[in-house]
Order: C-alpha cells, then sequence, then structure tokens
C-alpha cells in the first residue's frame, strides 16, 4: 500500500511528480517575469526583493508541517 507514497510527506508519488513539474513551470515563468522586473526597476532593488520573498518563504516551511497542501504552496 505504501510503496506509491513517499515516507516524508505520504502523498503519491505521482502527485510529487506533478508537483516538481509545477515547479519548473514557475521557475521558468519566474525567471522571465524576474528579468522584466530587473530591466524596469534595477537588478539592485529586484535582487532584494527576491531575497526577501525567498526569507518568508524559507521561514514559513520551516514552521508549517509539510503536507499536500504546503507541498504545492
Amino acid at each position: 500500500m505504501w510503496k506509491n507514497r513517499s515516507s516524508l510527506t505520504k502523498v503519491f508519488l505521482k502527485v510529487a511528480a506533478n508537483a516538481v513539474a509545477m515547479i519548473s513551470l514557475f521557475n521558468t515563468g519566474g525567471r522571465l517575469i524576474w528579468d522584466t522586473l530587473s530591466d524596469k526597476l534595477g537588478r539592485i532593488r529586484v535582487v532584494t526583493m527576491m531575497f526577501i520573498i525567498t526569507a518568508i518563504s524559507m521561514i514559513t516551511m520551516s514552521l508549517v508541517a509539510l503536507k499536500y497542501v504546503t507541498l504545492l504552496a
């Protein structure tokens, strides 16, 4: 029964694979968006914004239990 599920998140491996695919798509889209913003706002401002967003995300992920919803968030 558990062979198709991850031992850490208890989600099906197909769901985890879909999550990885979604992360890849958003990564590609994000690169295009941040590149455009970097041209308009300046590199230092955009890198600072990215750092703040990453810091908030890392703190949130360390405090919230890893479940299906937070895996995709």
